[in-house]
């Protein structure tokens, strides 16, 4: 509910905080003495347009802040608030900079704001924020007095099978519609990479080859020259160290002490033969060397081509190769899956269709209940003459079914019943609006009815009490009235006074008490402060507290039966 409203320098208003608590609370005030300035200061709050004519004059913006609490849980969790904890809402509007809305403290965009206090509070009689004349909410409003929600979870679960169904449908004619084409490119692609025969890591061992390749020359006559140095000049490596153990040997056996060096000359025979044998077989791979520069740069261009067209490294093109034949394979099996989707689809409608005929059926019994009670209710309200019916007609598929709801009214005898959103009063239009609340409830915690007296008085006017009352128990109820029939039945009595001081007007507002409350209800029964209207107010007042009394020990024992 709305605990706290805070209003600075908006319109007439230059600092006011006003206090509401839960059930019916009444604002009443004289004729222009501001009432609509804090129904205005509310819509903004909940996400009406703002604009700078709003700001007070002389000053250089103007501010409304709203502390909610006790929202429903899944309003908490969309706002980003932990449950059980208050809600701050924070709009400011300036005539010099840009206009700033706070959602406990965190900046937001109007539409979050809009989005939002639809879903917190409905506003009725000025033809702004109300929910119930958008179809969706009409439709929800019908299901929800019917108790038709397991039937609605078929139905959304039927319907996202449907949709599920219908999109792999889609997706496998759009591959059908360009299959012979996307084949085509494939196998194309497989070609040319299968016939490549690219192996992982031949690019870099191309690039080896390439550099020996080109040094061909310089390399055989280095491998010549060194083979020469160990085996086949006359004084050959090989050679001079053989002669170097002769000679050691034969010293060996006069003095045992050259052992050592013998065995140390003897150990560089092994590391010299192995480098003259890599040495001749270097050489002959060199005369045998079967491509030339040219047949490498060419495997090397081709590789290059592939891997501009199919990834940036030998290893990124294999894997596209791999990514082709399993499309190409998915694509010949296309027929198939097609004939299976489209299978799925129609079992799937099938069972969507049945559901919906179930909501159908139910949802044509309750709203013939409801029209009739709606309309009984707006008999009760001094609409004598009024009609309310509800009108199901075919819509598109949806999750809720196919069926497109509109609450219908007509308020004079031989007139034809029309959408609610044409419906020309602001206190016909809250009048319907408290009807089809007190029938149907509402999906908003607050409900806000801006003058829905207008026009009525009398029994009628108690009699709409008691229905504001009846829907106080269930919901946070703010109403403007002129009525005191009304403002009797009021949880919580709020008046507003416009005040004049040193050349300025101002609006005020408190919280009524006890006599005052008796005294604000006489001047609303005749404007004046007489002994008549005085005992008028509090017969009213106590009349009004029997009522509720009675109405909560009936509900006591409709309780315990």
């Amino acid at each position: 509910m709305l605990r706290e409203l805070r209003i600075n320098d908006f319109a007439l208003i230059g600092d006011l905080a006003l206090e509401f608590g839960p059930g019916l609370n009444v604002v009443s005030g004289e004729t222009g003495a501001g009432k609509s300035v804090l129904v205005e200061a509310l819509g903004l709050l909940l996400g009406d347009r703002a604009a700078n004519e709003m700001i007070r004059e002389g000053c250089e913006y103007a501010q409304v802040q709203g502390v909610l609490e006790n929202i429903p849980g899944d309003l908490v969790e969309a706002a980003g608030a932990e449950p059980d904890s208050e809600l701050v809402i924070r709009r400011r509007i300036s005539a010099s900079s840009a206009n700033r809305i706070y959602f406990n403290g965190d900046l937001i965009n109007v539409k979050t704001l809009k989005d939002f206090g639809m879903r917190v509070a409905d506003i009725h009689g000025q033809f702004e924020h109300q929910s119930l004349l958008d179809e969706g909410t009409q439709l929800e409003l019908l299901d929800t007095a019917g108790g038709l929600g397991s039937l609605l979870t078929e139905c959304e679960a039927a319907f996202s099978q449907l949709r599920e169904a219908r999109r792999e449908l889609e997706r496998l004619e759009g591959l059908d519609r360009s299959r012979t084409e996307r084949e085509e490119f494939l196998r194309f692609q497989i070609r040319e990479i299968e016939e490549a025969e690219l192996q992982p890591g031949e690019e870099e061992q191309l690039e080896t080859d390439r550099v020996r390749v080109a040094n061909t020359e310089k390399l055989a006559t280095m491998a010549r020259e060194a083979y020469g140095l160990l085996r086949e000049d006359e004084r050959g490596v090989l050679d001079q160290v053989n002669g170097v153990i002769h000679n050691l040997e034969i010293m060996e056996a006069s003095d045992p002490g050259v052992s050592g060096q013998l065995d140390s000359v003897r150990g560089l025979l092994p590391p010299l033969e192995e480098v003259t044998t890599f040495l001749s077989r270097y050489l002959e791979a060199l005369e045998e060397e079967p491509r030339s520069i040219d047949e490498i740069l060419s495997r090397l261009e081709r590789i290059s081509r592939l891997r501009k067209k199919y990834g940036a490294t030998v290893e990124e093109v294999l894997a596209h190769l791999q990514k082709c034949r399993i499309e190409l394979t998915e694509l010949e099996d296309l027929e198939h899956d097609l004939s299976r989707a489209g299978e799925r689809v129609s079992e799937s409608r099938v069972a969507y269709k049945e559901i919906c005929e179930k909501l159908r059926v139910a949802r044509r019994a309750v709203a013939a209940r409801l029209a009739r009670d709606v309309t009984s209710e707006l008999h009760q309200l001094d609409m004598k003459d009024a009609r309310f019916e509800i009108l199901l007609e075919e819509a598109p598929e949806g999750p809720s079914g196919h069926d497109g709801v509109h609450f219908l009214f007509s308020a004079n005898q031989g007139q034809t019943v029309r959408p609610l959103n044409r419906v020309a009063s602001g206190g016909e239009m809250s009048r319907v609006m408290l009807g089809i609340k007190t029938v149907m409830g509402s999906g908003t915690p607050v409900l806000v009815f801006d003058e829905i007296d207008a026009g009525i008085g009398g029994a009628t006017a108690g009699a709409l009490g008691q229905r504001l009352s009846r829907i106080g128990r269930v919901h946070q109820v703010i109403c403007v009235t002129h009525l005191a029939q009304i403002a009797c039945y009021a949880d919580r009595h709020v008046a507003i006074e416009k005040k004049k001081s040193a050349g300025t007007v101002a609006i005020t507002a408190r919280v009524l008490e006890e006599e005052d409350r008796v005294h604000e209800m006489a001047r609303m029964l005749s404007g004046t402060h007489t002994e008549a209207s005085l005992r008028h107010a509090r017969e009213l007042l106590a009349s009004a507290t029997a009522d509720k009394i009675a109405q909560g020990a009936g509900r006591r024992r409709r309780r315990a039966s």
